[in-house]
């Protein structure tokens, strides 16, 4: 019997991703660069793998401009940390097809007409008056300023979801987020906490939707030793590379 449960996932695709997060976590080891375990490269692309699970079924990755050094594994030293992070911002006509509804793959989908998207950077998570129908998703890296215990907040009017570490890269859910603010309703403010390391660049994704009404959405951080604060100067980065991680 798997000590882990891995064997006993339901898919083969489940069981594949479930063994990459398990070895992402160990390779990162929580930012202590003198454990065993820890690699430089330490966050995995499974586009990278020359063979990847759709359910049971298992598909070539033909790789047309070759395989990554280290496949799937990214260099994470050799990544260019552009400053700010990286967001996706779509506004549609209706609730079906502009408002993402806590579906967490709905930024993965095609924009289709007339349905728009812009996209571009931020240094701020600190949103106001947001048309109905609109949904964003930031993704990036977050440098900690501190070794401490954080506590992530989104304030938001609808829904909004966080993650970080290696949940935020692949195999992201409602049911894996950091700080889980979804549903429709006003301003509501969640938080949940997290151990980082000071100088660590951790992946973070923030997904945030607005059905009607002026949307709002504020990302705040805290530590025993900060005081809860919304300015992330600084802190805020994205692989230039790639428009994300």
């Amino acid at each position: 019997m798997s000590a882990n449960g891995i064997a006993h996932l339901a898919t083969k695709q489940a069981r594949q991703v479930a063994k990459l997060n398990l070895a992402q976590t160990n390779r990162q080891a929580g930012g202590n660069t003198s454990a065993v375990a820890y690699r430089e490269n330490n966050i995995y692309d499974i586009t990278e793998l020359p063979t990847q699970y759709i359910g049971n079924v298992i598909y070539n990755n033909p790789n047309p401009t070759g395989l990554l050094q280290g496949r799937p594994w990214v260099d994470v030293e050799q990544i260019t940390f552009a400053p700010n992070i990286y967001y996706y911002n779509r506004v549609g006509t209706t609730t079906a097809n502009g408002y993402f509804n806590d579906v967490v793959s709905f930024f993965d989908t095609p924009v289709v007409s007339p349905v728009t998207q812009t996209t571009g950077t931020t240094a701020t998570i600190n949103i106001s008056n947001q048309p109905q129908y609109n949904s964003i998703q930031y993704i990036g890296y977050f440098k900690a300023p501190a070794t401490a215990t954080f506590t992530l907040y989104t304030s938001s009017d609808d829904a909004s979801w966080l993650w970080i570490g290696p949940s935020a890269v692949s195999g992201y859910a409602t049911t894996n987020a950091l700080v889980q603010n979804g549903g429709l309703h006003s301003v509501t403010e969640v938080s949940a906490t997290v151990n980082l390391i000071q100088n660590v660049y951790y992946p973070i994704r923030i997904q945030f939707g607005n059905n009607t009404g002026p949307g709002t959405l504020t990302v705040s951080y805290s530590t025993p030793s900060i005081a809860k604060t919304s300015d992330w100067t600084g802190l805020l980065f994205y692989n230039s590379a790639t428009n994300g991680f």
